[in-house]
């Protein structure tokens, strides 16, 4: 971030989370009491958190930072497991988080300069839409309106030109914030999710910066600008069909390469995001808004990619990453990376993933030894074994939630049992469909320009490090007619 010759440093991730406020026990198997936020930190106490690990290492930059979300179980984050349970019926509760990748600084082999080093320390504000209703009754809302996407950062985009930012912008990020009794709560780090329940989200912004060591603003404003870009629908829409067709995530990745290499002079690429897009049966798609409701049992999103850019003429060019002056820029590639299936779940057993701690070391290994030019690194929740994940695979840019249909109780026992539908209330008879529980897994997209080292890769294929096999036994899974619970 302050210069192109680190480049050449190895890659680290670092977390930092939310603590618990309060110190009574949370009773097991229940969902912590979270919509007043007064039992956990917030988000400006995990940027303090990072601060201060930036200070105690300072020969450590940023290269990137992402927001992740954890299930909470028991009132703990399951930051180690790969994959979780979420209960379809009944509230999950969620925490979140902040994580930075960060390169360590050529002067770590001088234990003078080291000692001299500057430590980065990092900033961020939130800009929400304006938005109104009729009534702030969460069971009686019906609707509210809400600013465009667009209109929000062309008045993000004014507060730096009124004001400008005493610091370089590295990252904005687009978040989703749970609607409450007092309104929207951007900086609350911990919610509870409650099902299929009637709920509403605001599309917000969060801008991350670094704080110059100038006591002076910039004189010329930074300027923010994203693009999106959206799969498209293969097949004409039909009345009859539930989930469209659309394009897979290559296809996707292919267009927003091909708008990268025309970026115009003093532009750069700031980070990359994949988000989801609560969609209704044939309503048009509008990336641009920004409110969402979450109040049908069927619940159906439609990804998309998100690439935000920033414009700053006073950057110099030995300030800038050398990539973003390499006109045109090099094709923009992406490495998945799905936790290894060591044991194949069965019919009374769970299956055995690998953890995220070794997902991550595999992840940076690959990094360090492919010598490719990292945009970003992402990381994501998808389904697993459901959804449309269980037919096109991690690739899919669209996915849909499961429901157990009922009948009666004996019908729906056995009909749910020989589906893999589990966890849902025995003789309900006063509903006809209701969400399934769901199993989720946690994977990683490295976003690089150019291509890897081809021997590298050679060598990963014949040590076999590189299968795996999850995505190949999910996709085979849904073609056959067995039952497996996970």
């Amino acid at each position: 971030m302050n210069g192109s010759a680190r480049s050449s440093a190895k890659l680290i991730v670092q977390d930092f989370l939310p603590n618990r406020l309060s110190r009574t026990p949370v009773p097991q198997h229940t969902c912590v009491s979270v919509e007043g936020d007064g039992e956990h930190e917030t988000f400006p106490d995990i940027i303090d958190k990072a601060n201060s690990w930036l200070k105690d290492h300072p020969n450590f930059f940023i290269q990137s930072c992402e927001t992740v979300d954890f299930k909470l179980q028991d009132g703990e984050p399951r930051t180690v497991e790969s994959t979780f349970r979420a209960r379809g019926e009944r509230p999950n509760c969620y925490m979140r988080g902040l994580r930075l990748w960060l390169k360590e600084t050529c002067l770590a082999e001088d234990s003078q300069a080291r000692g001299q080093a500057k430590p980065e320390q990092i900033g961020y504000f939130n800009v929400l839409p304006k938005w109104k209703t009729a009534d702030l009754d969460l069971e009686e809302m019906t609707d509210m309106q809400s600013e465009r996407l667009s209109e929000v950062v062309t008045r993000l985009n004014g507060m730096l030109r009124v004001r400008p930012l005493n610091g370089s912008i590295f990252a904005v990020h687009t978040f989703s914030i749970k609607f409450t009794k007092a309104g929207p709560l951007p900086d609350r780090a911990v919610w509870k999710d409650r099902g299929y329940a009637k709920q509403f989200f605001l599309i917000g912004l969060r801008v991350f910066f670094v704080h110059s060591s100038n006591s002076r603003p910039k004189s010329n404003p930074q300027h923010v600008t994203f693009s999106d870009h959206l799969p498209k629908t293969l097949h004409s829409e039909n009345p009859y069909v539930r989930h469209p067709k659309v394009e897979s995530f290559p296809a996707v990745l292919q267009c927003a390469s091909s708008e990268l290499s025309h970026l115009p002079p003093h532009t750069r690429l700031l980070n990359l995001q994949t988000l989801h897009l609560r969609q209704d049966f044939l309503q048009p798609i509008d990336s641009d808004r920004s409110h969402f409701c979450e109040d049908n049992i069927h619940s159906y999103h439609l990804k998309f990619l998100r690439l935000w850019y920033i414009s700053d003429r006073n950057h110099s060019a030995d300030q800038l990453p050398k990539l973003s002056l390499q006109r045109p820029l090099p094709a923009l590639h992406c490495q998945l990376f799905c936790p290894i299936l060591y044991r194949k779940p069965g019919l009374f057993s769970n299956g055995r993933f690998e953890s995220q701690p070794q997902l991550q070391s595999r992840l940076l290994n690959w990094i360090d030894g492919s010598g490719v030019k990292v945009a970003g690194v992402e990381t994501l929740i998808m389904r697993l074994f459901s959804g449309a994940e269980n037919f096109e695979g991690f690739g899919t840019m669209h996915t849909w939630n499961r429901v157990i249909h009922h009948s009666n109780a004996a019908h729906s026992h056995r009909h749910n049992f020989l589906h893999g539908r589990t966890h849902h209330r025995h003789g309900v008879r006063h509903c006809e469909s209701s969400a399934a529980a769901e199993t989720f897994v946690t994977v990683s997209r490295v976003y690089y320009f150019g291509h890897s080292d081809p021997d590298f890769e050679l060598s990963l294929v014949e040590s076999g490090v590189k299968a795996d096999s999850l995505e190949e036994f999910m996709l085979a899974r849904s073609r056959s007619s067995c039952c497996i619970l996970v």
